[in-house]
């Protein structure tokens, strides 16, 4: 997934890809070579202009992501950047229609061969994996091309229509888990009641029947004198 600045960095890795296939032929310098509006170029004889962002609809649902340490992420944006590529050649009247020609063939012939942008141009601070960016010519008929045109105010000039995407942004809207231990106290006495169990001994008290007693008394009399005792 990409952070929110994946559409720039989109079209600087286009820019620094066509400076490095299109200088020094048949582009003198590489400052020739920019991202810009189509009514105001600067000195860029290929310019690269972002003119529409859709949603894409490839019937891929797209789920929220649970993170390594639990958290829930909910969906990303998953969309589609469209640009045209434009020339306008600073040569001479008499010869700039057939330099824009050539330079916009080399230009077709680059994104014909990147159907990905290579990381190598992509900047270094953009975390996406490049790779996956697919890019591809869109077919658009010439009418379709000249109302892109005029959304810009201008009228049409030889040009090329691309899609970059699908495009996954990540989301910002995180749902932290629920903590298992709600609260708790440093340094302080926590008082933990305790169950106590008492035990208490009763004795049972009996009446001793007095003519047993006596009987007993009379028999050990007898012994102890010997007289009644039968040898």
């Amino acid at each position: 997934m990409a952070k929110y600045s994946i559409i720039s960095d989109i079209g600087k890795g286009l820019v620094n890809m066509l400076r490095d296939k299109l200088v020094p032929e048949p582009i003198d310098k590489p400052e020739y070579i920019g991202m810009c509006e189509p009514k105001n170029r600067g000195g860029y004889v290929v310019g690269i202009h972002p003119y529409d962002i859709q949603e894409n609809r490839d019937g891929k649902a797209q789920e929220a992501l649970t993170l390594p340490d639990g958290s829930v992420q909910a969906p990303p944006a998953r969309i589609e950047v469209y640009f045209m590529i434009s020339v306008c050649s600073q040569a001479d009247i008499e010869t700039k229609a057939i330099d824009e020609a050539r330079i916009i063939g080399k230009v077709i012939q680059v994104m014909n061969d990147n159907p990905n942008i290579p990381s190598i141009y992509m900047p270094q601070s953009s975390e996406y994996p490049s790779e996956l960016i697919p890019i591809s010519m869109l077919p658009l008929e010439v009418e379709e091309k000249v109302k892109i045109w005029t959304l810009f105010g201008e009228s049409y000039k030889i040009s090329s229509f691309y899609v970059a995407g699908p495009i996954s942004i990540e989301s910002e809207n995180i749902q932290k888990p629920d903590k298992r231990v709600k609260s708790f106290l440093l340094n302080s006495t926590q008082f933990v009641p305790k169950k106590i169990i008492q035990f208490e001994t009763r004795i049972k008290e009996e009446e001793i029947d007095d003519d047993y007693t006596q009987r007993d008394a009379e028999d050990l009399g007898k012994n102890d004198d010997g007289g009644d005792d039968d040898f």
